[in-house]
């Protein structure tokens, strides 16, 4: 591209004509095409008003409000009508496709750009479902999003489940599952219970990665063998063969169509950001240019775009959202203005109230809430499922200025904004291939496909010592292999990974407790009955759970040792080794988080008693921060040493330590730990019938062993939720819910939560 020539403006009005000639001939499929029109819009907006109706379209956008009187025009025009008119719903020919190549396949496996309104197809093919829907997501954040959407659209119609839950059967019909790979095995059981009529396998390129996408592929494998007539849908994002998903399971007879969609619906710029002594300098550049033409920028891309009121998401590590390293980005912070938004004050508010921050407290000042009050925000994977969904909806409503994020935002999270700022290019993915796909992921949220009657544009910056990479990468068309990753994956040195593999592929992995045979067999050993005892007798006296004042009691302070050495034994026994010191600390520190959770402590409650013992010990210390154990999932036997929260040159931070409570309670006690101490308690149980092992399984996995509480969780509420809903449930079972009339004293958002159970 000509940047001199385009931004002279001359022969643009020609040079558009032409590229509105080639989209109609084949489609917006080339990207260079829909960056040189970003360009002329950009340079000569008043040209391309003239023409942006023609284009919109020539581009099939057909959710826009289009005017074009041209012959065109009226074709596409008419084109749109006979769409609505059969679908009875406004959808882009592509979006059509989808839904015609699903409905003729038996599997259909596709690829499309984040901005083709795969959300829209989704939410269609759900519709015509006669039967339950399974939906396979890679992550919590994901599925939440899918839950949402699902009770925004689709409350009428279907019951939406973030487990596989056989419930609510007098009030609903149809239920959508929306689970990861680990919870989604759960189909398997009961197999006769469950009337399944589709399953969905959404950012399906899962499979590429290393334990998980082993686990994803024996997952698929097993619903091909035990649901062989039930459609399954495969969704990527950017993957050049979509079809490997059906041919690497061709042995269990599956059948059906890959194909990858290119259209475009959104126009890329992309500039480069260099400093040049203490000075900054912007220059335009085109990564499918094999010319290094650059043009220069005068004014800075990234405080012009906030001056406008746009929205900035800047990609960086983890590390740098730390509170004292997010000065770097000081001076594009300080032009966001104070947030007076009612509705985003609201939704600040409900945050700070969650994780218990109060600015008035050094001890308790969130710097998220700080810099939410000038609509900057951050996300990251060890923020709340809470926290990062009204996060999400500050950022979908408008509010959010700046965003800070990190790799969690690529795994298919509708964030998009108006320019992306990739100050950081690490992605954690091994293989190139990966890396390129990440990186499109992220380039997708640059620009978000409007309904409005205009060509959507999104701006890209990147640091010049990356420009390299950034165009290989760029021209790359990930791929996924066509063959398993179990068959991959067969020489893995990692000894529980090792283990894992094996037993997928012997059929030795037990799907009810998600983990190996072997590992079952090693926790149902007598030899751990003296300990699990010992553990029941400490932890449940006279059947009843210990309250925290006689746990943190003076006197039993053996009792404390007993219960650490009891959990870690019982863990150590679900492996073929010794625990390294990290692991100990990890599951000594997750025991005392475990003992305030299931006491009925809250996340902030349980933050804020961590805090106690810190100012404790800062007291005692000279003020210096104390050394606190960080979450990590565990059995990791690279954790020789403890790992901590606060690095070594590290200030205290309380969103950390919010954050860090979280993490050991959906990390290591849900993820790691449950299903180990489950399976010891329940063959204890079935040996024994001591009942306290049944109460302790169900204080692992539920939180709580009331049945009241438990039948709830089943229904997606949380413990915390409990504060509110029990009151207002005069029972709960499989068949439905029965609520007093305490529900008409509830707020509109525990209302919304309730509406698909009335």
């Amino acid at each position: 591209m000509d940047f001199s020539k385009v931004y002279s403006g001359e022969g643009n009005s020609e040079r558009l004509l032409y590229l509105i000639e080639v989209i109609r001939a084949k489609g917006p499929i080339d990207m260079s095409i829909m960056e040189e029109l970003a360009h002329i819009k950009n340079a000569t907006p008043n040209i391309f008003a003239k023409h942006e109706q023609a284009l919109l379209s020539a581009m099939g956008l057909f959710y826009k409000p289009i005017e074009d009187k041209s012959l065109y025009g009226l074709i596409f025009d008419t084109i749109s009508a006979s769409i609505k008119d059969i679908e009875h719903a406004t959808y882009t020919p592509i979006q059509v496709d989808m839904l015609h190549k699903v409905r003729k396949n038996e599997s259909f496996s596709f690829s499309a750009p984040t901005s083709a309104g795969k959300s829209h197809v989704i939410r269609a093919l759900i519709e015509e479902c006669d039967k339950d829907v399974v939906i396979v997501v890679p992550s919590r954040a994901l599925l939440t999003e899918y839950i949402m959407n699902i009770r925004q659209h689709l409350k009428d119609i279907v019951l939406p489940l973030q487990f596989i839950e056989r419930i609510n059967l007098e009030k609903s019909s149809r239920r959508v599952y929306v689970v990861t790979p680990e919870r989604a095995f759960d189909v398997f059981r009961n197999l006769e219970e469950h009337n399944v009529s589709m399953f969905l396998f959404d950012e399906a390129q899962l499979s590429e990665e290393k334990r998980r996408g082993v686990l994803f592929d024996a997952l698929v494998e097993n619903i091909c063998r035990c649901y062989p007539n039930v459609k399954k849908v495969f969704a990527h994002p950017f993957i050049a063969n979509p079809e490997a998903q059906i041919v690497k399971h061709n042995n269990t007879g599956i059948k059906g169509l890959g194909y990858a969609y290119n259209q475009q619906s959104v126009g890329k710029i992309f500039v480069v950001h260099d400093i040049d002594g203490d000075k900054d300098k912007w220059a335009f550049f085109s990564p499918y240019d094999k010319k290094s033409e650059e043009y220069e920028c005068k004014n800075d891309i990234i405080l012009k775009f906030l001056e406008q009121k746009k929205s900035v998401l800047i990609f960086t590590s983890k590390e740098q959202l730390k509170g004292y390293r997010i000065r770097k980005y000081i001076r594009y912070l300080r032009v966001c203005k104070r947030i007076e938004n009612e509705e985003a004050l609201a939704i600040i508010s409900q945050i700070s109230e969650y994780i218990g921050a109060d600015l008035n407290n050094p001890w308790k000042k969130s710097i998220l809430i700080l810099l939410m009050s000038r609509g900057i925000v951050y996300h990251h994977g060890s923020m709340p499922l809470k926290v990062r969904s009204l996060v999400e909806q500050f950022v979908r409503l408008g509010h959010a200025r700046v965003c800070l994020a990190t790799p969690t935002l690529l795994q298919g999270i509708n964030m998009p904004f108006d320019l992306v700022w990739i100050e950081n290019y690490l992605f954690r993915d091994k293989e190139e291939n990966m890396r390129a796909l990440s990186l499109k992921n992220l380039l997708g949220r640059a620009g978000r496909s409007t309904t409005l009657g205009y060509f959507d544009v999104g701006w890209v910056v990147i640091e010049r010592k990356n420009i390299k990479s950034f165009k290989d990468r760029i021209k790359q068309e990930p791929r996924i292999k066509e063959a398993p990753l179990i068959e991959r994956a067969q020489n893995e040195t990692d000894v529980e990974l090792k283990e894992f593999v094996e037993a997928i592929i012997e059929g030795s992995y037990d799907e009810t407790y998600n983990m190996t045979l072997n590992q079952v067999s090693r926790l149902q050993s007598r030899q751990l009955d003296s300990t699990i005892k010992q553990l029941l007798d400490d932890l449940l006296p006279g059947g009843k759970l210990i309250s925290i004042s006689s746990f943190y009691s003076k006197q039993n302070k053996n009792l404390r040792n007993r219960v650490k050495e009891a959990f870690q034994h019982i863990f150590e026994q679900s492996l073929t080794r010794k625990l390294v010191k990290g692991e100990k600390s990890i599951i000594s520190e997750a025991l005392h988080i475990f003992i305030k959770h299931v006491n009925g402590l809250n996340l902030k409650s349980i933050a804020h008693s961590r805090l106690r013992d810190i100012q404790e010990r800062v007291a005692l210390q000279s003020n210096s921060v104390p050394f606190v154990i960080k979450a990590k999932e565990i059995p990791d036997s690279s954790l020789k040493a403890n790992p901590p929260l606060y690095g070594k040159d590290e200030l205290y931070n309380y969103d950390s330590l919010v954050y860090d409570t979280y993490d050991y309670i959906d990390k290591v006690l849900s993820m790691s730990i449950s299903s180990v101490i489950n399976v010891s308690m329940a063959e204890y149980y079935e040996r024994t019938g001591d009942g306290r092992a049944d109460s302790l399984a169900k204080f692992i996995k539920y939180g709580s062993n009331d049945d009241k509480v438990i039948a709830l969780t089943r229904y997606g509420f949380t413990l915390e939720d409990m504060d509110w809903l029990l009151n207002c449930v005069c029972s709960v079972n499989e068949n439905k819910i029965t609520f007093n009339e305490n529900i008409s004293s509830l707020n509109n958002e525990q209302k919304l939560r309730i509406a698909c159970y009335l």
